[in-house]
């Protein structure tokens, strides 16, 4: 998986550039629409990966495109259908990518017919928030379906059976953003989250962000005969 570019917004159609539009008001019509973070420079008139990997049997690139809507809420309550249907259309119309939806209600997966190369996620924060999603993924059709727990704010424990509906699961730190201070979570929040993915048998991809600044603070523990002076 590396990271992408888009089609410049004018190949689009007018809704999908509303759509696909990013948070920078500043950005010019005809620039690449994808996030600051996730941008490359645009060498052809066809999206390319700075990091690719061939598939030798199939000769075929695989290229992973984070799905970024209405600033980051394509799934909210407000968004109509229709809008949602566009968004996969223009992935199915793409099969040579492949998309990664992620949105903090799940709920509204409920009925949608994904994109055959999508990864479908939902994200968590808080214990309040994991209850809210339980079960929320059970419907979902999809190549992989994950959960971004980031920032992890507070120790979370799944009930059982939530896990399951998962193949893969990130946990990341809170990081410095408007405003807000960066929060790195305790290890033992972290290393519970790992336990309870391992034995519902998913993968587990744990964010640089945990060891940035401030950094997860990890165990550094001494039995008391090894505290003290050796002759004491």
């Amino acid at each position: 998986m590396g990271r992408l570019v888009m089609e410049p917004s004018h190949r689009l159609r007018p809704r999908l550039r509303l759509l696909l539009r990013t948070s920078n008001r500043n950005i010019r019509p005809n620039e690449p629409i994808i996030p600051n973070r996730l941008r490359t420079h645009l060498q052809a008139r066809t999206p390319h990966s700075t990091k690719q990997h061939t598939n030798t049997q199939t000769n075929h690139t695989s290229i992973t495109i984070s799905v970024r809507l209405l600033n980051g809420r394509p799934f909210g309550k407000w968004v109509p259908n229709h809008w949602i249907e566009e968004v996969f259309e223009a992935c199915n119309n793409n099969p040579q990518w492949r998309y990664i939806f992620l949105t903090k209600f799940p709920s509204r997966y409920k009925g949608l017919t994904f994109p055959k190369q999508a990864c479908v996620g939902a994200s968590v924060d808080t214990q309040r928030r994991a209850d809210i999603i339980a079960h929320s993924m059970q419907h979902v059709t999809a190549e992989v379906r994950w959960l971004s727990i980031e920032p992890l704010l507070e120790p979370i424990v799944f009930a059982d059976g939530v896990l399951d509906e998962f193949d893969w699961v990130v946990i990341g730190a809170q990081t410095t953003a408007n405003g807000i201070p960066a929060f790195s979570p305790h290890f033992e929040w972290v290393a519970a989250i790992v336990a309870q993915a391992r034995q519902a048998g998913c993968k587990v991809h744990l964010k640089p962000n945990l060891l940035t600044q401030p950094g997860m603070q990890l165990p550094d523990e001494y039995p008391a005969p090894l505290t003290g002076n050796i002759n004491e």
